[in-house]
């Protein structure tokens, strides 16, 4: 089966500039450590050969790390670049690589060049003897130490930016700081988001291309997790579950999320229609509450949230079918902010859920056409 992907690169500002301070920082540390030892073993041997001799390494450190300042947008631009539609298939290595070898030859290439800058408009002056030697007559030594360190880096790097798509956004640090070690108390949204109609779409698309619309519509779906400061839960089957710390979500972001998603797959259905032959359509519940949230499993890691506030969730989902409505909300979330200022909510009363002895108001949300025809 052949997927047409579409390949538009999309430059938000934000984004890129989050990601060059990502990256200028990154390279800081790295780029001051490798510095820090070279100086180090320098020292080492000039006090044991060559006592009084200037170990100093400066004018070196400041090309390199002006070259780092120069260059850390297009580093930026590079990750932008390789989040796009036609590296989503490719092995976690290949990108690890694809990545490495960008940056490395940025980097590198960037360095040389300076470089030759000074040596040819700013030799007398940068430089003193020292560095004049080290940038003419030792610079190939140098050259091979900058150029490993790099080549390594960036893998790292690569390899770290791999790692927290793994556990998805905002869950690297909690994992290695051991936060959820033991069990903790939390406020959280959550938003259960299903596919609609999907045993019907199983038993017409069949389950290989069935699979290939729910990877393609959970990969479309994740382009929306950072914009809208969700984080990703879990993925159940057809389902995404997403959360948002009750302390952190403002502007009713759990909200704009569905309808973001929404108007995407509204862009995109050329797209899903020429290779699926349908435009996917999903429905959601969101509720708030205290969740237990603790880090479980040893062979394999995974922080999981317990509790009553997952169940209404999912129960409301479930009860987009019955009432034939894309969204639905718990009393407790039209409590959290002023929903009508951005959409309309319809109560539909009092609800029992299963497995749930106490009842739930429930309300439908829908996009104001009126106030956003006004904005």
């Amino acid at each position: 089966m052949t997927i047409n992907y579409p390949t538009s690169l999309s430059i938000d500002k934000r984004r890129l500039f989050k990601k060059t301070m990502r990256q200028l920082a990154f390279w800081g540390i790295a780029y001051a450590l490798l510095f820090f030892t070279i100086h180090l073993h320098a020292a080492s041997i000039f006090e044991a050969f060559l006592a009084g001799v200037d170990t100093s390494v400066t004018t070196l450190s400041l090309i390199v790390l002006f070259s780092v300042l120069l260059i850390s947008p297009f580093l930026g631009l590079v990750d932008i670049f390789l989040e796009e539609d036609r590296f989503r298939n490719q092995p976690l290595g290949m990108n690890v690589l694809i990545a490495g070898g960008l940056y490395t030859m940025l980097l590198v290439g960037a360095i040389s060049l300076i470089r030759l800058f000074i040596l040819s408009f700013g030799k007398n002056i940068f430089l003193d003897e020292i560095s004049l030697s080290m940038l003419t007559r030792h610079w190939s030594y140098y050259f091979v130490i900058l150029s490993v360190h790099t080549g390594f880096m960036s893998l790292l790097i690569g390899f770290g930016n791999q790692l927290s798509k793994r556990f998805g956004p905002g869950m690297l640090l909690p994992f290695f700081s051991g936060k959820y070690r033991y069990p903790r108390e939390e406020e959280r949204i959550f938003m259960f988001l299903d596919l609609s109609c999907s045993t019907k779409l199983a038993e017409k698309l069949g389950h290989i291309k069935y699979s290939a619309l729910i990877k393609d519509s959970f990969l479309d779906i994740d382009k929306m997790v950072k914009k809208y400061n969700a984080e990703i839960y879990q993925y159940v089957g057809d389902e995404v579950v997403l959360s948002w710390p009750l302390e952190k979500a403002k502007n009713l972001e759990y909200i704009d999320f569905f309808f973001g998603v929404e108007e995407l797959f509204r862009n995109k259905e050329d797209y899903y229609k020429t290779n699926y032959s349908i435009a996917p359509v999903f429905k959601a519940g969101v509720h708030s509450g205290k969740v237990t949230a603790v880090m479980v499993g040893d062979l394999k890691k995974d922080i999981a949230y317990h509790g009553d506030t997952l169940n209404v969730a999912a129960r409301l989902e479930g009860l987009c079918k019955i009432h034939s409505q894309p969204l639905l909300i718990s009393e407790a979330v039209s409590k959290l902010d002023n929903i009508e200022k951005k959409y309309y909510s319809t109560s539909l009363g009092t609800q029992y859920l299963k497995g749930r002895s106490n009842p739930v108001e429930v309300l439908s949300i829908s996009k104001s056409l009126r106030k956003v025809a006004a904005a």
